[in-house]
């Protein structure tokens, strides 16, 4: 899963103290994939408003704006 994580700086309204993607699980040098699974799939983005999330709504309307051009996994 591709997880992205914001933290705003405390004080000062609308500046970033962290944000990245990062992929879980990390670390797990031990996973061992024994199967997978292909299918089809859609991706889309719902705009969101400040009441809906307080701290992190413009990241979801940015999202909202992105354009899919491909869905789809690597052989």
């Amino acid at each position: 899963m591709i997880h992205y994580k914001y933290i705003p700086r405390a004080g000062e309204w609308g500046t970033t103290n962290a944000e990245y993607a990062y992929l879980t699980p990390m670390g797990n040098i031990n996973q061992v994939i024994t199967e997978r699974h292909l299918g089809q799939g859609t991706v889309e983005f719902h705009c969101a408003r400040w009441e809906d999330m307080p701290t992190q709504y413009n990241i979801a309307s940015a999202l909202c704006d992105f354009r899919i051009r491909e869905c789809g996994a690597q052989v």
